[in-house]
């Protein structure tokens, strides 16, 4: 019995093996048994319905077999995959011979590839199928080799009027348009603009084409349009689904089709001296991809990457093309980026200006480019945002007042341009008309694609930058531009792919310019969005951006063997932006001494044209907190974070104070403070309450200075990435100091536009059910005594004014230390505070050297103690306050910001 039945075990298994191998015959067997079982019951005369019923059972089966398999799938433990890191190039014995770098990149976290594939890759990329494309004109070579214009007849069957041609006007800027009529004489007209040599009919390498149309061409488009003359830019329209987004105007009783036809530049004609000394010099083309990580760029953009690794991988080819892996960002934001690279200035120490608020100082372009320039050197400026709102050239300038006309802002640019010793800024000038089209001032945060006649917007900026340079070269003319695309730049990390096709095609082209260095880099990565809230690897990410080489043969010769070789060696080592700098810098001025000794950074005279040093480190180069090291071991997670939440609290009571100053000087600005409004420390965007700390890092300089880097979690579901640093002086015992130096919100906050005090929006989180202040409630001291707090802290209130019991002292214990806020619970009293917290032998931050100032419902940080070492603490704090009615007196700058 026994071998009987373990034959029986056998056979069962085998067949079980072989069923779960052929799905269809388990289909078959059950709905036969099935078929059988209905034969039981039913009658004779729905016997031909039987076929039928088979087949929808049997159907009916291996549907459910599929979702019995699915559900197995998805509750079956998954091992989590180990993710690598891309890389264009296999490493060389030669470059193998060097020492390896002190810096690793840190490792991929494991799982964190498949979640970038689920959030990035889970649906394809937006196209431009929902636009109608017109295709009005188009350029052509004649015999002579001459450009001219050839116009479609066919194109303009669907108008109902003449066809228009419209043009900057030099003088105003304004969009001017000139009826033409028809085909023919568009096609003379623009031909004319690319040919005239009087300066009042120049052209900046585009012109439009327009026309009514017959009909709606887009059944599905918006019912109402943009008045073609009304400046969209006053309003916020970033939250406008990108499906609304076309490329047809109205103004009410017409709707037009355009066309943006990308038309070769006209260069103006230099000194002969000036050019005959450039025969040795090659030109220079830097291209920045904004908001795009490394690891973003190779898994986004695979086109690209193919034609990259074609270009390396050819034994005869002619271009090199240097991948280096190891570039650390200064900091998440591209002003920063660009003030290192062309001016080499950076300081890391300085308090950065707000996102909303005007940069301190401009971009001092003028130091490269006014070196290139003396040298004989044709100068541009490229990008995708309109000069007449608020990001882009406008803010790194300065040129742009709201309170000014265009014709003043155009006048001002230009002024601006000729200073900067920057010829022109070309097609970037047409990129108001396609954001307008695209409904959207600037396209941070949407839509998935930006579109203008069926088109990408990149692929104008490509064809014009190609245009460009097939001109010069031909000319043999050198020429320094940047060109800058904020396609990368949006929340959903997808909308870069839609740059693949048109980049590799690009690069396959600068691939074949003999005399030209192109760069293409990116200033760091996505700093919102899905992806970052999801996992620490985004954060890496953000501060880890790509930059590529692409170095023909014939500069490889100009540059030198040492210098190809030091470039080489550099790709494995870490490198900053800095080396950026003072690599172009040497290209231009090879005898540039004048910064030597002011180098605040160890950084090589000629950049990366010589080897970078092996043991560099983070500590080594540029970086404006709060910013992670992408080397291994430098950021070290700290083991029990809840240790470090006293530093956590100091930094949400910092921001607090932030909002605090400036809505302040906001009243003081509006003059509300004796105008009968109620004057109040939070209005709309609330007082942050910190719910939780997370991904707790820390590091140390050499100055003996830690810096601690974590996640502040608060309500509404938002996140503050923060960086608090600690200073230890020796010289005297006890007196150390402990500031917040920035912190960035890694959360989406534009949601929060509708409702914000025009406080820093990254700032601001409010009810956006509401627009305006309602009434708002002053806390008392029963909600100062059960506050909100993290495990293992208290709180203890005391009462520091005894006539008014306004102000109290709010102490947020632990057993390390404490952080001492005041609060002020009266209606309508404001208070100047002094204040001294004393402590032996502890950690000790002082208030800030400026008073403070403690507004009705306000509650500003005093200090914090902080025992180093676990034992028990005790501190003392001294308070006294005045009651001020009228503090316009103290100004704008009363605060220090943090």
């Amino acid at each position: 019995m026994g071998l009987l039945y373990r034959q029986f075990l056998r056979c069962r298994m085998i067949l079980l093996s072989y069923l779960s191998h052929h799905p269809r015959l388990v289909c078959i067997i059950l709905g036969l048994f099935l078929l059988l079982l209905s034969l039981a019951h039913e009658r004779p005369r729905q016997i031909l319905s039987y076929g039928n019923r088979f087949q929808d059972s049997s159907t009916f089966i291996r549907e459910q077999i599929q979702q019995w398999s699915n559900k197995a799938e998805r509750t079956k433990p998954k091992s989590v995959r180990e993710c690598k890191l891309f890389s264009l190039q296999p490493k060389t014995e030669q470059l193998l011979a060097f020492h390896r770098p002190s810096c690793r990149r840190i490792p991929p976290l494991p799982g964190s590839c498949d979640l970038a594939n689920e959030i990035f890759f889970s649906e394809p990329p937006a196209t431009c199928s929902h636009q109608q494309s017109f295709n009005f004109c188009e350029l052509k070579k004649s015999v002579n080799g001459k450009w001219e214009a050839q116009c479609n007849e066919t194109q303009s069957v669907a108008c109902i009027s003449p066809l228009s041609v419209g043009k900057i006007d030099r003088q105003t800027g304004a969009l001017k348009w000139e009826e033409t009529g028809t085909s023919r004489k568009t096609a003379e007209m623009i031909t004319s603009y690319i040919h005239h040599s009087r300066s009042a009919l120049r052209h900046y390498g585009f012109c439009f084409i327009r026309c009514m149309i017959k009909q709606f061409l887009l059944e599905n488009g918006p019912k109402d349009f943009d008045d073609p003359e009304r400046n969209v830019y006053d309003d916020d329209q970033r939250n406008v689904d990108s499906d609304d987004k076309r490329n047809v105007h109205n103004d009410e009783r017409n709707v037009f089709a355009e066309q943006l036809l990308i038309l070769p530049p006209r260069i103006e004609p230099f000194d002969s001296d000036s050019v005959a000394s450039q025969k040795n010099n090659f030109s220079i083309n830097i291209m920045l991809i904004d908001s795009v990580s490394r690891q973003h760029f190779f898994r986004s953009l695979p086109k690209t990457v193919s034609v990259l690794k074609e270009v390396t991988s050819l034994l005869d080819s002619e271009t090199t093309v240097l991948d280096f892996e190891l570039v650390q960002a200064v900091r998440s934001r591209t002003f920063e980026s660009l003030q290192v690279i062309f001016s080499g200035e950076i300081d890391p120490s300085e308090k950065p200006f707000g996102t909303q608020d005007t940069p301190p100082q401009p971009l001092k372009l003028s130091y490269l480019y006014g070196k290139f320039k003396k040298k004989g050197y044709h100068t541009l400026w490229i990008e995708d945002l309109c000069y007449l709102w608020e990001w882009g050239i406008s803010k790194d300038l300065h040129f742009l007042n709201k309170s000014s006309s265009d014709e003043d802002t155009w006048k001002r640019l230009w002024k601006i341009l000729d200073k900067n010793n920057i010829d022109s800024v070309e097609v970037t000038l047409a990129m108001c008309e396609v954001l307008k089209a695209n409904h959207v001032p600037d396209h941070f945060h949407g839509p998935d694609a930006v579109c203008f006649n069926g088109r990408h917007q990149h692929e104008y900026l490509l064809e014009y930058l190609q245009l460009y340079q097939q001109t010069l070269e031909s000319q043999k003319l050198p020429y320094f531009m940047f060109s800058q695309t904020n396609v990368g730049h949006e929340g959903r990390g997808r909308r870069v792919q839609t740059l693949d096709t048109s980049l590799a095609n690009y690069i396959k082209f600068t691939a074949s310019l003999q005399d030209t260095l192109t760069i293409i880099f990116s200033d760091h990565g996505n700093s919102y969005g899905s992806f970052m809230s999801a996992t620490q690897e985004a954060r890496i990410e953000l501060f880890h951006p790509f930059m590529l080489f692409v170095i023909p043969n014939k500069v490889a010769k100009i540059l030198g063997e040492n210098a190809m070789l030091s470039l080489s060696v550099n790709t494995d080592r870490l490198v900053s932006f800095l080396d950026l700098h003072y690599t172009i810098n040497h290209i231009v001025d090879p005898e540039s001494l004048e910064k030597t000794a002011k180098r605040q950074f160890p950084v090589s005279r000629k950049g990366l044209l010589e080897p970078v040093d092996v043991n560099r480190t983070c500590s080594d180069i540029p970086r404006i907190m709060p910013n992670l090291c992408i080397c291994q071991n430098y950021d070290t997670s700290v083991a029990n974070e809840s240790d470090f939440n006293l530093f956590a609290y100091f930094a949400i009571g910092q921001l607090n104070d932030e909002i605090q100053r400036q809505l302040l000087s906001l009243h003081i600005k509006n003059a509300e403070i004796n105008s009968g409004n109620t004057l109040v420390a939070f209005k709309n965007c609330e007082r942050l309450i910190l719910q939780g700390v997370h991904n707790v890092r820390r590091s140390f300089d050499q100055n003996r200075t830690q810096t601690l880097k974590m996640d502040l979690h608060v309500q509404k579901s938002q996140v503050f990435f923060v960086a608090v640093s600690i200073t230890y002086n020796l010289r005297s015992q006890g007196d150390h100091k402990t500031e917040l130096m920035m912190y960035d919100r890694i959360t989406p906050y534009g949601i929060f536009s509708v409702c914000a005090d025009n406080i820093d929006l990254s700032l601001c989180i409010c009810d956006t059910s509401r627009s305006s202040t309602n009434s708002l409630k002053i806390p008392e001291k029963d909600d100062l005594e059960n506050l909100d707090l993290l495990p293992e802290f208290d709180v203890l209130v005391q009462d520091v004014s005894s006539l008014d019991r306004c102000l109290f002292l709010v102490t947020v214990k632990h057993e390390r230390g404490a952080v001492v806020f005041l609060a002020n619970v009266c209606q309508k009293r404001s208070f100047i505070v002094t204040a001294a917290l004393e402590a032996d032998d502890h950690l000790v931050y002082s208030v800030p050297p400026l008073l403070p100032v403690v507004l009705p419902g306000g509650m500003v940080v005093l200090g914090l103690l902080f025992a180093e070492t676990g034992d028990t603490w005790t501190g003392s704090v001294k308070v006294s306050s005045q009651v001020v009615s009228d503090v316009s007196y103290l100004g704008s700058g009363w605060w220090r910001k943090s």
